[in-house]
């Protein structure tokens, strides 16, 4: 069974710093960006792409670089996000009537800060009964994903024989690969792409089949 996780958007490193001890604390695998464009629906004309959700838990400040919190979040939903909006937050110093609006219309919570931590245990303990931890998530990208089909060797743990696979999509944090043989979720992959780059462990985040019988790999570096 996984970690719950999640994803905190806020240019304030101090304030996201106590947010992500906070959700350790809990329990929780927790990821903090300054740039909502680590996002990959920051700037996408396409819907979301992943078949997982990448959080269970996204919280967002209203101010950040290029883009306030709110617009990310209504970004998110216009593209598919995957995480539910009763499972999202907005921190906001002043909460205006546009703001407040805009929270109401997307159906998110409302964090004025400063805010009592009480008030996020009381909504984790509201949401964390829906989380479905057996479901994999999809994998947290820390920029742009960019659409490439490069041979990638792949040396997975347990196995002694380099298998070949596709890489159909790399970025900074990870890549989605297409290999003919199983693997599960939590499994490290030792990853070769050829000479002009190091091999690199990587943790497989999660695992689907594809038409033709093969494995589709979210995996992230290590």
């Amino acid at each position: 069974m996984r970690k719950r996780r999640a994803i905190i958007y806020g240019d304030n490193v101090d304030v996201a710093n106590v947010l992500k001890d906070h959700f350790i604390l809990r329990g929780y695998d927790a990821i903090t960006y300054q740039e909502p464009a680590s996002c990959p629906l920051y700037e996408s004309g396409d819907a979301c792409s992943e078949l997982y959700p990448c959080a269970d838990i996204i919280i967002a400040d209203i101010l950040l670089p290029g883009m306030n919190g709110l617009d990310l979040l209504r970004a998110q939903l216009r593209h598919g996000c995957k995480v539910p909006a009763g499972s999202k937050a907005l921190m906001s110093d002043d909460l205006d009537d546009e703001v407040r609006h805009g929270i109401k219309e997307l159906g998110c919570l409302c964090l004025q800060k400063p805010f009592a931590f009480r008030e996020i245990a009381a909504w984790l303990d509201a949401r964390e009964p829906f989380m479905d931890l057996a479901r994999p998530l999809g994998m947290r990208r820390g920029g742009k994903r960019i659409d490439c089909r490069e041979e990638v060797e792949c040396l997975i743990a347990g196995h002694d024989e380099p298998v070949k696979g596709i890489a159909l999509n790399r970025g900074p944090a990870g890549l989605c690969l297409k290999i003919a043989r199983r693997v599960s979720a939590g499994q490290e992959i030792m990853l070769h792409a050829g000479p002009s780059h190091a091999p690199r462990t990587a943790l497989v985040r999660w695992v689907a089949a594809d038409e033709d019988g093969a494995s589709l790999v979210g995996v992230q570096y290590a």
